[in-house]
């Protein structure tokens, strides 16, 4: 459990440094979309304007067609950190000492709670190993593996 909290708390840290504190206080570009409110149709483009106030802009432009919306572009701040593949395999790792914490974590609450019944523990394990287990972590894993595959077709 010391080895596995120890490197939970490193991906914590890791993690919240590459996208909540760069998106919070980075340097992170701007996307500018515009929408217009006759048709719905929608267009992106980099923001190359003044710096905006804050993480979101919006207005509708004077012909009262266009609505603007200019926001921090986290996507192209992800797809350039999952570039890197030693930070994906450390977030793939990372996500799989989430797995066994999972595991053990709903198994161990179950236990706790006394609610460890024969009769409901095949579905407990089932739950805690499959869902929680694989499925949770599996699924987080995916997204840093899709942005480095992508990233090696660009």
């Amino acid at each position: 459990m010391a080895l596995l909290g120890t490197m939970l708390l490193l991906y914590i840290v890791v993690h919240m440094h590459d996208f909540w504190y760069v998106y919070h206080y980075g340097d992170v570009p701007y996307r500018q979309y515009e929408e217009s409110l006759v048709t719905g149709e929608i267009s992106s483009t980099p923001y190359t304007g003044q710096p905006i106030k804050g993480r979101l802009e919006e207005y509708v432009r004077e012909d009262s067609q266009t609505r603007v919306t200019i926001v921090k572009d986290l996507y192209k701040e992800t797809t350039v950190a999952f570039s890197n593949p030693l930070l994906v395999l450390f977030y793939v790792l990372g996500m799989a000492a989430l797995a066994y914490h999972l595991v053990h974590g709903f198994w161990s609450a179950f236990q706790t709670l006394g609610w460890n019944h024969p009769k409901y523990n095949p579905l407990i394990r089932f739950l805690g190993v499959w869902v929680f287990g694989i499925g949770i972590p599996l699924a987080f894993a995916a997204m840093p593996i899709y942005f480095y595959i992508k990233s090696l077709g660009a």
